[in-house]
């Protein structure tokens, strides 16, 4: 009893001592102040949300102040901001618009037409008041088929704020375009100044929903939160501490989304897909293409200083349909297989890399690839790409060093062999 009585003390120390040792890192918390902006008008633009609308070929009863359209003219009904209006977009064949929109009570608006694609384009119209709220519509075209509309809310709300000693510029999103910003659709991200700067778009993927931590998670297990937020969005609480959802959770609704969202159609569109992108389905593909290693930047770099080879790091996300063409498309290709079999080969995915070597690197899009030396340093390169009469040519006069975006075998080869070069 007596040696028991003098181990206790003991065991009461060393479980504090545990206790303390595990004891979660500090919650560092900031209150962020937003206003409002108009999204096309701010860097990155917020490009979502995309609230389908439902088409109908019939004109409603009582649709006052629209004249009478033509036959095909389709209508919508739009709930947005707690109201709710009708739409009716007409691009009749004699026409010398592409599309008009009329709203009751406004003057028809003209659209704006952009290639999207195949025989695919899209006509977009700006600054259109629904109830209390302004939006933007795009209309989606197969030929002369309208297959789907889309509604976009003009505005936003951004902000600035230290987290932790780093800068954070916060965007809140109504997603559900309900006039509020504290609904269960809403999202918000906060991006670094790094991240600002080489951005040009935010789309709905890379944004978490209110109940979701920021992504990636920091070492220590820390995510950035919203602990708090007003009605009207123009006031916000992040909190950096323990998360309570698991990065595992928010991949994988976001992953479900995106797919949903771009894969739905991957096999129907693969015939045509090659077709418009000009790909030789008779190519050659490597029966065991080279595989890429999922780690860090600088463990990529130790492997090539350890292996005497070139380091190529391929920079993708599992939400980017273009990072699953390059994989499906291009990198099994004999030729090019050939040609990456002379790198270390390295995958980063930017959403859980705890290094954020993406944003370093300065690359305006995914997938893309980068280029080291056995020794880790930057290899700059002429970039060439595959032209419209199908020849590759270079990109400009001067040096890249990096390969942003979806390539073609043919030019990925050229581009993998300049690579190679530079490197010796």
């Amino acid at each position: 009893m007596r040696t028991l009585l003098l181990i206790l003390p003991l065991l009461v120390i060393a479980a504090a001592a545990r206790s303390e040792d595990e004891k979660p890192p500090e919650t560092v918390s900031a209150a962020v102040r937003l206003v409002e902006t108009r999204a096309r008008e701010a860097r990155p633009q917020v490009i979502f949300p995309q609230i389908d609308l439902t088409l109908v070929a019939e004109r409603p009863a009582g649709l006052e102040g629209i004249p009478e359209l033509s036959s095909q003219a389709r209508y919508a009904e739009v709930r947005v901001g707690g109201s709710k209006s009708v739409l009716a977009f007409d691009a009749p064949e004699d026409s010398t618009a592409l599309g008009r929109l009329y709203v009751p009570g406004t003057r028809a608006m003209l659209g704006r037409a952009r290639a999207a694609g195949g025989d695919g384009f899209r006509i977009g119209f700006a600054g259109v008041r629904c109830g209390a709220l302004e939006v933007d519509i795009a209309l989606h075209y197969r030929g002369n088929d309208l297959m789907r509309a889309v509604l976009l809310p003009v505005v936003h709300r951004r902000g600035s704020t230290l987290v932790d000693g780093e800068r954070r510029t916060v965007i809140l999103v109504d997603t559900d375009a309900d006039g509020r910003y504290d609904g269960p659709d809403d999202r918000w991200v906060a991006l670094r100044e790094d991240r600002l700067r080489s951005a040009v778009t935010l789309r709905r993927t890379e944004a978490q929903l209110l109940n979701e931590p920021q992504i990636p998670f920091r070492e220590d297990g820390r995510a950035l939160m919203v602990d708090g937020i007003t009605p009207d969005g123009a006031n916000l609480r992040l909190v950096l501490g323990q998360p309570r959802v698991s990065m595992r959770e928010v991949l994988a609704r976001r992953y479900a989304e995106v797919r949903a969202e771009h894969f739905r159609r991957f096999e129907q569109e693969r015939d045509g897909f090659e077709a418009r992108k000009r790909l030789d389905p008779r190519r050659p593909r490597a029966q065991a293409p080279a595989k890429w290693r999922t780690m860090t930047l600088t463990e990529g770099k130790a492997l090539a200083q350890r292996e005497g080879k070139p380091l190529l790091v391929h920079y993708f996300r599992e939400s980017n349909a273009w990072c699953y063409r390059l994989d499906f498309f291009s990198f099994p290709d004999r030729e090019v297989d050939t040609f990456l079999r002379r790198f270390v080969l390295v995958r980063v995915d930017v959403d859980k890399d705890p290094e954020h070597s993406y944003e370093q690197t300065g690359a305006r899009g995914l997938p893309a690839l980068v280029p080291f030396t056995r020794n880790g340093r930057p290899i700059a390169f002429r970039l060439r790409a595959l032209e419209e009469d199908g020849k590759v040519r270079d990109l400009g006069t001067e040096e890249e060093s990096m390969i942003t975006g979806w390539q073609r075998p043919k030019e990925l080869i050229v581009n993998l062999g300049r690579i190679l070069e530079s490197a010796r």
